[in-house]
C-alpha cells in the first residue's frame, strides 16, 4: 500500500447491519396519514455514540412527547404505564374454529405438488409504551397448517421458530384436529431450544416443538408471543415467507400512538405487492400477502432478504419525498455530528503528537494511532467486566453523544466510539477524516430511492489513497487494520463516498 501527501480518512457507515435485499422497480410505501403531528425535535442516528446509548436516544427521541402529560390534568399514573394496555387478539384467547372447508381440503392451492400448506397466517404486531422511557414491540404469531400426504407429515414433525438474542419466544401453544375430529394438544414437555445447522453450515438457535398425532389430512394449529424490547423498535422487517406454501398472511400493525410520538410509521416493499387496508377501531392496520410459495435454501444463492417477500415498517419523523435532497441531508447532518464529536483537547492534542511522532508517511501514521488506541484505551464491549460496562453505560451522557476528548479521558469507549477518537486523532495528526455511508451486500444493495435510513448503521472506516484502497480501522483491538471485505469492496469508491460531502 503506498500513500500520498494528500490521504483521507474516510469513516464508512453502513446503511443496514443485517440481511436485506435490493430494491425492485415499484416498491410500496405506505404511511399512516390523518394523524395529529406533534412538533419535535429532529433525530438522526449518527452511529457514532455507543449501541446501548443510541437504542437509548431512539427511545427517548419516539417517547419526547410523552413528558408533556406531567403538566396536563389528564395524566397518566406510572404505575399506569409500566402495565401493558393491549388485549391479546381473539387467537389467543381461544382458537379459531376451523371452517367445514379447511377440514375437507384434499389437495394444496399454491402449490400443487406440496406435501403441507400453511392455510392461515396472522400476525398482530403493537408497539406499546411500558413507561415514560421504556418501549417494547410484541408480535403474536398465530398459524393454521393442513398435512395432505407422507412428505407433509415429514415436513412437520418438527417446528421450528426462529430465536435469537434480540427477542424472546414465549406462550408457546399448539394442537392437532384429526381426520375424525380427535383434538390433541401440544404438551410443554415438547417445547425446546436448539441450534440447527444451515445450508452453508451455518447455525441457528431455534424453539422446537414436535406437534403430536400428525398423519395426512390433520390440520395443525400453533401459536406464539414475540417480545422485542423497545430500544430495537425503530425498524422491523415483517416475513412473509415460511417453509411451506402460503394461502393468506395477514399482518396488523398497531404503532405507536400520536399521543406518544411525533414519529409516524411507515412502510416499503421488497419483492412484493402487499394489500394495505384501513386500520380498524383498535388502530391495527392490516398488511395482507396471499398465495406465497414456500422458501428454499440453496448452496450460493444471495442472502435470503434478496430473495424473499418481506416489508420494512419504520418509524419516520418526516415524510420526505425526494430521495436526492433526502441523502444529502442525510450526508450534511451526520457530518455535522462527526464533526462536533470530533472536538479535542490539549491531553488529546498531546498523544496524537506521541502517537505519530515517529511516522515516516500517512500510513505510519494511520498505524501508530490504532496501535496507541490498543495500548492506551479499553473496549467496552471486550475489555470491561459486566459490573463496569453497566457501571459504564449509567454514566453515559443523556441526551447526547460523547466527545472524542471525553472519550479519551475515560479511558474506555464502545468499538464506534473509539473510531471517533481515531477520527480526532488522524484529523489532528493532518490526516482528513471524513464521514460517508456504504451498504453491505450481503445485506442490501443500496437504492438511492429510497427514503428512509433503514437500520441502525454501524461504522467502518476507510483510507482514501490515489486507488482509494478500503481499510477497517473499526477494528482498532486488531493488531493490524483488515481490508473490507469484497461483500462492502463492490461498490465502486465514487458511489460509495457520495455522501461524504
Amino acid at each position: 500500500m503506498v500513500a500520498d501527501a494528500n490521504s483521507t480518512v474516510i469513516i464508512f457507515k453502513k446503511l443496514l447491519d443485517r440481511k436485506s435485499v435490493q430494491c425492485k422497480p415499484g416498491l410500496c410505501r405506505y404511511a399512516f396519514r390523518g394523524k395529529k403531528r406533534i412538533p419535535g425535535r429532529d433525530w438522526i442516528n449518527s452511529g457514532l455514540v455507543s449501541l446501548a446509548a443510541r437504542r437509548r436516544f431512539m427511545t427517548i427521541r419516539l417517547l419526547a412527547t410523552l413528558g408533556r402529560f406531567a403538566l396536563g390534568a389528564t395524566i397518566f399514573s406510572a404505575a399506569a404505564l409500566a402495565q401493558p394496555t393491549h388485549q391479546p387478539p381473539p387467537e389467543f384467547l381461544d382458537w379459531p374454529e376451523i371452517t367445514e372447508g379447511e377440514k375437507q381440503m384434499r389437495a394444496p392451492l399454491v402449490e400443487k405438488d406440496s406435501g403441507a400448506e400453511v392455510l392461515v397466517w396472522r400476525v398482530h404486531v403493537l408497539d406499546e409504551v411500558l413507561s415514560r422511557n421504556t418501549l417494547q414491540r410484541v408480535f403474536y404469531n398465530y398459524v393454521r397448517l393442513k398435512v395432505f400426504n407422507e412428505e407433509g407429515k415429514e415436513q412437520t414433525s418438527t417446528i421450528d421458530l426462529r430465536n435469537d438474542e434480540r427477542n424472546s419466544i414465549i406462550d408457546v401453544a399448539g394442537r392437532t384436529l384429526k381426520p375424525d375430529g380427535t383434538i390433541l394438544q401440544l404438551e410443554k414437555s415438547a417445547i425446546h431450544e436448539r441450534d440447527i445447522v444451515r445450508v452453508g453450515g451455518r447455525k441457528r438457535k431455534v424453539t422446537s416443538f414436535a406437534m403430536p398425532g400428525v398423519e395426512p389430512g390433520t390440520i395443525l394449529e400453533y401459536r406464539w408471543k414475540e417480545v422485542l424490547d423497545g430500544d430495537r423498535i425503530q425498524y422491523v422487517r415483517l416475513q412473509f415467507q415460511r417453509e411451506f406454501p402460503i394461502q393468506k398472511v395477514t399482518y396488523f400493525v398497531k404503532p405507536l400512538s400520536w399521543e406518544n410520538t411525533s414519529y409516524q410509521m411507515r412502510f416499503q416493499a421488497f419483492h412484493c405487492q402487499p394489500a394495505f387496508g384501513k386500520a380498524d377501531r383498535d388502530g391495527y392496520t392490516p398488511v395482507i400477502l396471499e398465495n406465497v410459495p414456500p422458501f428454499r435454501e440453496e448452496p450460493y444463492a444471495p442472502s435470503e432478504p434478496n430473495l424473499r417477500p418481506w416489508v420494512l415498517a419504520y418509524y419516520q419523523l418526516e415524510n420526505p419525498k425526494d430521495p436526492d435532497r433526502y441523502w444529502s441531508d442525510i450526508g450534511k447532518k451526520a457530518y455535522q455530528e462527526l464533526k462536533n464529536a470530533l472536538r479535542t483537547n490539549d491531553e488529546l492534542n498531546a498523544a496524537t503528537a506521541t502517537a505519530t511522532g515517529q511516522a515516516q508517511s500517512d500510513q505510519d501514521k494511520v498505524l501508530n494511532l490504532i496501535r496507541y488506541i490498543q495500548n492506551n484505551l479499553r473496549n467496552v464491549n471486550t475489555d470491561l467486566s459486566d459490573s463496569e460496562r453497566e457501571k459504564f453505560q449509567e454514566g453515559l451522557p443523556k441526551n447526547r453523544v460523547r466527545t472524542s476528548a471525553e472519550i479519551f479521558k475515560s479511558g474506555m469507549g464502545m468499538p464506534d466510539e473509539l473510531n471517533v477518537v481515531f477520527a480526532a486523532m488522524a484529523a489532528q495528526a493532518g490526516l482528513d477524516a471524513r464521514l460517508a455511508y456504504a451498504a453491505d451486500w450481503n445485506d442490501v444493495v443500496f437504492n438511492p430511492n429510497w427514503l428512509a435510513m433503514p437500520r441502525h448503521p454501524s461504522l467502518f472506516k476507510r483510507r482514501q489513497l490515489q486507488r482509494s484502497l478500503p481499510l477497517r480501522p473499526k477494528r482498532v483491538h486488531s493488531p493490524y487494520p483488515s481490508t473490507v471485505n469484497w461483500k462492502e469492496m463492490r461498490r465502486k469508491p465514487s458511489q460509495a463516498t457520495a455522501l461524504s460531502t
